[in-house]
């Protein structure tokens, strides 16, 4: 009889899981029609995305029968709804022409930070099928911001298919499958792994928009992995390829210099140092200080959908915003570092002991609160910015990313603003109620704080 009833059980899974896939389906091919349309087009099939996405998440999470979920069924999964993200145009942005410029001139000069886009136009030097590409680049007159391993990326689309999103967009497919691997080799159930593949944000700017970003949250996941796991020279190596992905993860990168015993690693510095000098070569022997040039613009002038910033700004201008958020988050970084440090020399593990498992009482590294801090201090909080952390909320489930990454799709409200006034020129001024609603979303999800979701 109990077999009898263990086999219903696991019928039952599989005709849910089933269901849930052919659902996720559904919605996923509706959007990608949508996305070849206007932008009002492009902005029902988000919203319909968002919606069909998040009832389907609520779904997984209420149910315990999806508690009989296997990794390889979510994986399934994940490579049919990537297949037809494949089949989708890139929702409301234009950073796809970025990467795809870039990836010609990494793979055709070397020095992607020697020139920006504005450059070359008028060149009838650069082939017809790059043309397009060049003239969709945003703010052409800047040199690229984007690291020498994305660089790497870019240019390896290139060299598939010179022009065509499809190859990045299969290189994006495969780093969330390693997601997914690296995340059940922690512990982590497949019911919470079909919930991140199904996140609106891994679905619109992963799989259909393309943004790079869920390589950074791979690095730092498997960084943190390795961390646990005593590996220090591989987790410092993973963080350093973070960093080399967008500057921004420097934040970070220290805490993989610290071993489980809460002491300085100089095995880990030293692999970092390495990692980076070799992969920042080129910049170091003067090809060029084109990324840093970007990186300055970026942070002394940009402004798009802030969060905290924005209240600053509004009290207090601009300038000082930048000076005070600065500061508020070197604070924040020093307590939290501090603390995690002294929890684990409190906590008296040793650094030699090979029996420890990522299930064990060591103190979680504070990685994703610290990327929490600084994306509602910056003055820029892109939507994709959360997928740097939404990997590693999975480790201990924190309601604070996940729902953060989820109402951050409220900053594609300037969209909604201009298609309502009927104007076709581009802004980027996300209205104030949709800044509201994120930091009210955000506070009520601080409020409940977070939860394990490990298998036992």
């Amino acid at each position: 009889m109990w077999a009898s009833a263990t086999a219903t059980g696991f019928k039952h899974g599989r005709l849910r899981w089933a269901v849930l896939s052919v659902l996720a389906a559904l919605a996923g091919g509706w959007v990608a029609r949508k996305s070849h349309g206007t932008t009002p087009d492009q902005l029902i099939g988000l919203v319909g995305l968002v919606l069909a996405n998040s009832c389907l998440i609520a779904w997984v999470a209420a149910d315990d029968a999806f508690d009989r979920l296997t990794t390889p069924q979510v994986v399934v999964t994940t490579l049919v709804l990537g297949a037809l993200g494949l089949l989708a145009q890139p929702l409301l942005e234009d950073d796809h022409f970025r990467y795809l410029w870039d990836g010609y001139v990494s793979a055709t000069t070397g020095k992607p930070y020697a020139h920006a886009p504005a450059h070359y136009f008028g060149d009838t030097a650069v082939p017809a099928v790059m043309q397009d590409a060049l003239s969709g680049v945003n703010n052409p007159q800047i040199p690229t911001i984007y690291g020498p391993v994305l660089q790497a990326l870019f240019a390896l689309g290139y060299w598939i298919a010179p022009g065509e999103l499809w190859p990045l967009k299969l290189c994006l497919l495969c780093a969330e499958v390693a997601v997914l691997l690296l995340l059940a080799a922690a512990g982590v159930k497949a019911r919470w792994l079909m919930v991140f593949v199904l996140h609106p944000l891994v679905a619109k700017e992963s799989a259909m928009t393309a943004h790079p970003d869920i390589l950074i949250g791979a690095a730092l996941l498997a960084a943190a992995i390795a961390w646990r796991r005593s590996l220090a020279a591989w987790a410092a190596v993973l963080a350093a390829l973070a960093v080399a992905m967008k500057l921004s993860a420097i934040a970070v990168l220290l805490f993989f210099c610290i071993t489980r015993a809460g002491r300085f690693s100089g095995k880990g510095a030293l692999a970092m140092v390495l990692t980076l000098g070799f992969l920042y070569a080129p910049l170091l022997l003067g090809a060029s200080s084109g990324e840093g040039s970007a990186a300055a613009v970026f942070g002394e002038q940009w402004t798009f959908n802030p969060l905290l910033f924005k209240l600053a700004a509004g009290a207090a201008g601009d300038s000082a915003a930048r000076l005070l958020c600065a500061g508020v988050f070197a604070l924040v970084w020093g307590v939290l570092f501090g603390r995690w440090v002294a929890k684990l020399r409190l906590s008296g593990l040793n650094q030699g002991d090979q029996n420890f498992d990522c299930k064990d009482a060591l103190p979680l590294m504070p990685v994703a609160a610290i990327l929490i801090a600084m994306l509602l201090l910056s003055p820029v909080v892109n939507p994709w910015y959360w997928l740097w952390a939404l990997p590693l909320a999975l480790l201990r489930l924190s309601r604070v990313v996940w729902t953060a990454a989820t109402v951050s799709l409220l900053a594609y409200a300037h969209v909604a603003v201009q298609v309502m006034a009927g104007s076709s020129i581009t802004t980027y001024a996300v209205p104030l109620w949709a800044t509201v609603l994120q930091l009210l979303a955000i506070g009520v999800a601080f409020a409940f704080g977070t939860a394990r979701v490990h298998g036992k």
